[in-house]
């Protein structure tokens, strides 16, 4: 699993919030506005909700550009009424899949150019 973590660059962040699981769970995809003070902004995040204490965020679609990072969330009750965010932040699959390809393309083409080349002299 170690790999996998490597290629998307996985980091594991702990939040704590005072708030209840119900208030933190609304909070999520809500932003301040560059508007005004303490003004949400509509919607900073795209939020996929696939399960109900299981969120995903991601900035696909915004200003005519794929995501970057994303972001898995797991609300977890706190015993003292607050509630524990355990967040992954990773890149996108796609960025990582399109990496590949460029990389494994230059890779078979020095090696194409190798091989070729010693043929030749």
């Amino acid at each position: 699993m170690w790999l996998v973590d490597g290629l998307l660059a996985r980091e594991k962040h702990t939040l704590y919030s005072p708030l209840p699981i119900e208030a933190s769970r609304q909070n999520i995809g809500g932003g301040v506005s560059q508007f005004g003070p303490r003004r949400l902004s509509p919607s900073p995040f795209i939020v996929n909700w696939w399960k109900p204490d299981y969120a995903r965020l991601s900035l696909a679609g915004m200003y005519g550009r794929q995501a970057r990072r994303i972001i898995r969330v797991h609300l977890i009750p706190n015993p003292s009424g607050g509630t524990i965010a355990e967040a992954t932040t990773e890149l996108h699959p796609l960025q990582v899949a399109i990496g590949l390809v460029v990389f494994s393309g230059f890779g078979f083409i020095g090696a194409a150019l190798t091989i070729f080349g010693l043929r030749d002299g």
